[in-house]
């Protein structure tokens, strides 16, 4: 099976990444990010510069880390609702993976996707994972939302033993199918590229920085909380 991995903006990581160890499993995978202009226009990026540094960041780590497991991530231009599907049509890819996003936008984006997909047979596979449980199952006795936080947090330590161990970094990925027909490729602008000043009191992007700032709060912060919640 061929797979088309979709990174998407919250989940630049190989650990805890189920998309990703799924389609390694089952056979060949193509790991894909697209430089959507509605993002990366360097115009649009300067209206947010600080969140650009910080996921221009993490895409090369991305990139680092899948060449290190011995794979490569595919970078390209367009619309991410005309580019996927075009390149899973190119690529002949049975299947097209990755993590669902919450907002209303995204949900219209991967609708939009799914549908062109759907047109010519290749599934639009999403994985749970930007929560820490599904979105909607969280609900009060009355099927509505919870107002006030205690019983909200009884709800979720219901929930929370159907949550699974993360999935550790895969130490070995196949390589790109041969004889790809990849289309041109783009380059991960840079910060002069988008005309963008370099910020150094921006957190440092990347899933081994990220997994730092974590160790550091846990050591540093947490214990507290009991007290200082309020």
């Amino acid at each position: 099976m061929r797979t088309l991995v979709w990174f998407r903006g919250k989940d630049l990581r190989i650990a805890d990444h189920a998309p990703l160890v799924e389609a390694a499993r089952d056979g060949e995978l193509i790991p894909l990010f697209v430089l959507d202009q509605h993002f990366f226009a360097p115009e649009r990026a300067r209206e947010l510069p600080h969140r650009m540094q910080f996921l221009l960041a993490s895409l090369e780590a991305l990139a680092r880390n899948l060449a290190h497991a011995g794979s490569r991530l595919v970078v390209v231009g367009g619309r991410s609702v005309d580019a996927v599907p075009a390149l899973a049509q190119r690529l002949r890819v049975d299947r097209v993976v990755a993590h669902r996003w919450v907002e209303p936008f995204a949900r219209a984006r991967d609708q939009k996707v799914a549908e062109r997909l759907g047109a010519h047979g290749i599934p639009f596979v999403l994985h749970e994972g930007e929560t820490l449980v599904q979105p909607g199952t969280v609900r009060s006795g009355a099927g509505g939302p919870f107002s006030v936080y205690s019983p909200f947090a009884r709800a979720v330590r219901k929930l929370l033993p159907e949550v699974g161990a993360p999935l550790p970094a895969p130490k070995k990925l196949p390589p790109l199918p041969a004889g790809l027909d990849l289309p041109p490729e783009s380059a991960i602008p840079t910060l002069a590229d988008l005309g963008i000043a370099e910020n150094p009191s921006v957190l440092a992007g990347g899933e081994r920085a990220a997994r730092a700032r974590l160790e550091g709060f846990l050591l540093s912060h947490v214990g507290a909380y009991p007290a200082e919640r309020d």
